[in-house]
């Protein structure tokens, strides 16, 4: 009895070591990997909820990035419900709409602070998210069948809390990108993005990280 009494409290003591990860552990990981990363292409599906009315809409499509120095290349393609196309590229951002044959130009500079927040957030090193965010890890989750660690992001700038009260984090195992990301609004509005089918550092081009446009689609500038 008092054999067995040992093995089941060795059990429990190995079960609370093997689990005991930290936030420091998952970040640790982030900056192990960041060096090697260089982008990387995924199935992509954005669900946008609106508090006030209750209602989330899906799209669903694609996206390639590239790292270059501290920021970041993408190209997203989204092919459900409608087709578009978002181009960032520096602090310059591009939305194509096929059916109105019309791109939106926008220039991004005076919001760099929060385009960082939604753009980089998972795809940086630990010490990066720590140094602009309030950290806490909530545990493992499994996330469109992949293990991930789950973090609690609580940005410190005001200028940004102001437009964005949290980030829910969900890092691969590896630490080696984000498999899912939800940024809640202090309206209560969220978005929540899901990396899926993900092939780390392909061989990317400039072209293949450009929009494809046709002759004779307008431009146009919002912000003007």
């Amino acid at each position: 009895m008092r054999y067995l009494s040992f093995t089941f409290i060795a059990a429990m003591c190995a079960a609370a070591t093997v689990t005991a990860t930290t936030v420091e552990d998952v970040l640790s990981k982030l900056d192990a990997a960041a060096p090697s990363f260089t982008g990387m292409t995924a199935n992509l599906s954005r669900v946008t909820y609106t508090k006030v009315l209750d209602e989330q809409a899906t799209e669903s499509g694609t996206i390639a990035l590239r790292r270059q120095g501290a920021g970041l290349q993408l190209l997203i393609t989204l092919d459900k419900p409608d087709q578009k196309f978002v181009s960032f590229r520096g602090r310059k951002a591009e939305v194509y709409y096929p059916k109105l044959k019309t791109v939106e130009e926008w220039d991004l500079g005076k919001h760099s602070g929060l385009i960082d927040q939604f753009l980089l957030v998972g795809f940086g090193t630990g010490k990066a998210l720590k140094s602009s965010y309030s950290v806490k890890y909530l545990g493992d989750e499994v996330v469109a069948g992949q293990k991930t660690h789950k973090l609690e992001l609580t940005p410190q700038s005001a200028d940004v809390k102001d437009k964005l009260r949290r980030v829910d984090l969900w890092v691969a195992e590896s630490g080696a990108y984000p498999v899912q990301q939800k940024f809640l609004q202090p309206s209560g509005d969220y978005y929540l993005v899901t990396y899926s089918a993900v092939k780390l550092n392909p061989a990317l081009t400039d072209d293949a990280l450009r929009l494809n446009l046709p002759k004779g689609v307008k431009r146009t500038s919002p912000q003007k």
